[in-house]
């Protein structure tokens, strides 16, 4: 029984040690890979998106691709802004060398101390304008004084002293009418007051002669006509300071 005893041990411990072994080993070994591999899955995994992140980022930066095209839209509107600064127009102004807009105007453009047109100039005619008119009248007292038209559209300025004819000679083309002093004489009249204000309007006019006005048109209607006609002034204003002054 003893020695039957001791045989069946024997036998049952011979069975389960090589069986215990083999779960262990297999245990082990299933164990180790898959703890080796699982870091090893998630490193590659975790390098991998760090690497996108960063190549990503690295790839815009250096490559400069966003501020690059930052960079040219900013050129770009700088461009415009530029060019539409520069390409404003001029803005339509009447300027005089015999005086500054507000100043005195000098005695020899007074009516008594020489009566000469004083010279006058201009620049930044608006688009479509076809000849020019200058109309010359008192703002102090509202009274009317001289006016010439049809000023052809390639000058930019009348001289001193225009003639005093219905067609000037020195303004070819231009047509000028009775002007406020007693008696017949065209073109310029100059003030007659020692201290009144007094504006001279340049007209930019749409057509290249006015034919409904002429010499013999008194300066309301010379001024009506002006106005009907008119797409766009400038005007230049003046003090009285008395002739000889």
């Amino acid at each position: 029984m003893s020695i039957r005893r001791l045989s069946l041990i024997t036998s049952l411990l011979l069975v389960a040690c090589p069986s215990d072994d083999d779960g262990e080993t297999g245990a082990g070994t299933g164990t180790d890979p898959s703890s080796s591999t699982a870091p090893s899955t998630t490193e590659p995994g975790e390098s991998s998106t760090l690497g996108t992140t960063e190549g990503s980022s690295s790839s815009t930066n250096p490559s400069g691709s966003d501020s690059s095209s930052g960079g040219a839209e900013e050129s770009s509107t700088a461009a415009v802004d530029e060019s539409s600064s520069t390409g404003e127009p001029v803005a339509f102004t009447l300027t005089s060398t015999a005086f500054a807009e507000g100043d005195g105007i000098p005695g020899i453009h007074h009516v008594s101390g020489g009566n000469q047109s004083p010279p006058l100039d201009w620049v930044g005619a608006p688009a479509g304008t076809m000849s020019y008119a200058v109309f010359f009248h008192d703002l102090t007292i509202d009274f009317e004084h001289s006016a010439i038209w049809n000023i052809p559209v390639e000058l930019t300025g009348l001289p001193q002293d225009v003639d005093h004819d219905a067609m000037p000679a020195d303004v070819p083309g231009a047509v000028q009418c009775d002007n406020w002093t007693p008696g017949t004489e065209y073109g310029y009249g100059g003030p007659g007051s020692a201290s009144n204000t007094y504006e001279f309007i340049l007209y930019a006019i749409d057509v290249e002669t006015l034919t409904e006005i002429g010499s013999d048109s008194t300066l309301l209607e010379v001024f009506a006509e002006l106005e009907a006609h008119s797409i766009g002034t400038a005007t230049l204003t003046g003090q009285s300071t008395g002739p000889g002054k």
